[in-house]
């Protein structure tokens, strides 16, 4: 297979580049409009928690004024949230955050800016070192691109999400950990590397998750790696059996207290009704998927197939469950088998797989396993995600009014890939079927994009038609994606090359400690 991780280094000296870049193309955004102009919308769903923590205790955060944008966020994101209020508090601008102030719009500019501050402190540094520490090809030869993904700044800048720069960042750097652990076995400090590594890798993914729940659909692949690492012993023959066990019990105890220590932290000051907590963060009855998502139940909801019409509602959640399943049980097999010691990969194939089967999806779901994928596979590739992710989430740009901006922003993305890239050949280079199949996807969409403003809809009678085939495109090239990872991941010569070097080392490693205790002996 010819998408293999990039071999080559990015280099460094262009970085100070990318940070003007990164500095100048939010400011943008500044003055355009946003979710909910005109109306309501998710501006006003966190204008009103940043009121929430300004104006109320903790005790009444997940109940209050449910009708109006009740909070449905896990803790962590609500404490983001706080801080965001002690600085508007700072600034004495609380009048525009009263509780009784449902429009607010005054407030747009400001809060953008100390969105904007916030991801360079919280994503784009933490990113950047974490990255550049790496010795991986692939995470550094992925750098500018996992700096600048335009769908990302749209959402949290221009559509006002405010709560996807930080899950992103702790998935990057929980992915770092867990490769980290991955690159040291056989070495000297082993042991040592693996817990604090693990440690770390699970205390950055819980953060995630208690920041936002969607980043559950990663869980299953991470879970199943630190479930294997615990029942890894390297001298198994060494060993007895009732050593590996209480080895295996030390590690997941490990794990364990970490998880539930910090999701204990978090639920503290609600502990006097946690089950309302739990009740506001995972509703179960907002439907199958939300607006023109890009996933296969949207794509079963059109004529003729109609599935909501169709069938109950228990048996489609059910039929979201099996599917997720199966669609990740490849990747989680890998996982666990060691088969493909590319963990960025399989991870990604399972959000991909919770992205296109699970329940209530919506076209932002597919930032969850954007950076992953960007993690995982060379620029070209990844650069060609990013295209889809954005096509993926037009129809919910252009209710906010960012068509032009989303537009202006895609040109920007093609120039800062041609520029730190070298040129767009490497973007669209063909050697395999997925290449051409993802090349011909952003091309239709480009094309349907640039026509909609000046080319009136064909069918009246269809008045979603140029919405309804960007989703259906993009999803060909997501549904394509997951099965190309699906199919011939296992056979790449990059993995083969990757598991040799892993084995090499574990071989070598062993056969050390076998001379060692020979000369003890000696």
């Amino acid at each position: 297979m010819s998408q293999t991780r990039s071999k080559r280094k990015v280099p460094f000296e262009i970085t100070p580049k990318i940070f003007i870049f990164l500095a100048f193309v939010p400011l943008l955004l500044l003055s355009s409009t946003f979710s909910g102009h005109g109306g309501s919308g998710d501006f006003h769903a966190h204008k009103k928690w940043i009121s929430l923590t300004l104006n109320l205790p903790p005790t009444s955060w997940y109940s209050h004024e449910l009708e109006w944008w009740g909070l449905d966020y896990p803790p962590f994101s609500v404490y983001y949230h706080w801080v965001f209020g002690r600085l508007v508090a700072a600034l004495g601008q609380t009048d525009s955050f009263d509780l009784t102030d449902r429009t607010g719009v005054d407030t747009v500019p400001l809060l953008r800016l100390l969105i904007v501050a916030f991801n360079a402190l919280v994503y784009y540094l933490p990113v950047y070192y974490m990255i550049r520490s790496s010795h991986r090809p692939a995470s550094r030869g992925s750098l500018t691109l996992l700096m600048y993904m335009p769908i990302l700044m749209l959402v949290d800048v221009g559509h006002f999400q405010i709560s996807n720069y930080v899950p992103s960042a702790l998935t990057v750097i929980t992915l770092h950990y867990l490769n980290l652990e991955l690159d040291n076995r056989g070495g000297k400090h082993e042991n040592e590397i693996g817990v604090s590594s693990q440690l770390k890798a699970s205390s950055a993914f819980m953060a995630s998750v208690l920041f936002k729940q969607m980043q559950l659909y990663l869980s299953l692949p991470i879970f199943v790696h630190l479930l294997r690492w615990c029942t890894v012993e390297r001298d198994v023959k060494k060993s007895s059996k009732s050593f590996i066990a209480l080895n295996f019990l030390r590690k997941l105890a490990i794990l364990g207290v970490t998880v539930v220590g910090l999701t204990v932290v978090a639920l503290i000051p609600f502990r006097s009704d946690v089950s309302q907590v739990v009740r506001r963060v995972f509703p179960v009855g907002r439907g199958l998927y939300e607006s023109k998502v890009a996933n296969l139940w949207c794509m079963l909801d059109t004529r003729p197939f109609d599935i909501q019409r169709r069938l109950p509602p228990h048996i489609i959640k059910g039929l979201c469950g099996i599917t997720t399943l199966l669609g990740s049980a490849p990747f989680l097999a890998r996982i666990w088998r060691n088969k493909n010691v590319d963990l960025n990969t399989n991870v990604a194939g399972c959000g991909m797989a919770a992205f296109l089967f699970s329940y209530h999806a919506h076209e932002k779901s597919c930032l969850v396993f954007l950076p992953a994928f960007v993690s995982a596979f060379e620029e070209g590739m990844s650069g060609r995600m990013i295209l889809m992710c954005g096509m993926g989430c037009r129809f919910l740009l252009e209710l906010d009014g960012l068509v032009y901006e989303y537009l202006g922003m895609t040109v920007a993305f093609l120039a800062y890939f041609n520029h730190f890239y070298g040129g767009l050949g490497k973007l669209f280079k063909g050697e395999e079927w997925i290449d051409y199949l993802q090349t011909a996807v952003i091309s239709f969409s480009l094309l349907l994009e640039f026509a909609m403003p000046i080319v009136p809809n064909p069918v009246p009678q269809l008045p979603d038609l140029y919405e309804l085939a960007i989703a259906g495109n993009t999803f060909l090239g997501f549904f394509g994606t997951w099965a190309w990872m699906v199919m011939d991941m296992p056979t790449t010569k990059a993995t083969k090359a990757m598991a040799k070097k892993q084995a090499r080392g574990i071989r070598t490693s062993s056969r050390s400690r076998s001379r060692s205790r020979k000369s003890k002996k000696m």
